[in-house]
């Protein structure tokens, strides 16, 4: 990642472009959040109103816009400026 995203950012791309892997091949939401949280967290915390559960599905999300051109912003380095 460019030297300017902080370990906290590059953390959410990371985890943003897991979770679009999973999304791609058909994974469930639970299966997606198990793949980049852990069974062990996704056992504790995910239910119907969970956190955990938005915020994979923000993941997912963020993966999406990351395929669809968001890619450029990283390779510029606008994404860690605000730019979504």
């Amino acid at each position: 990642p460019p030297p300017e995203l902080t370990p906290y950012q590059a953390s959410l791309l990371r985890h943003a472009l897991q979770a679009l892997d999973a999304a791609l091949a058909g994974a469930s939401l639970r299966d997606t959040a198990e793949a980049v949280f852990g069974p062990k967290r996704v056992a504790a915390d995910w239910f119907r109103s969970s956190p955990l559960r938005d915020q994979v599905r923000y993941l997912v999300r963020r993966g999406r816009r990351l395929m669809a051109g968001g890619y450029r912003d990283l390779l510029a380095s606008r994404l860690g400026r605000g730019q979504r």
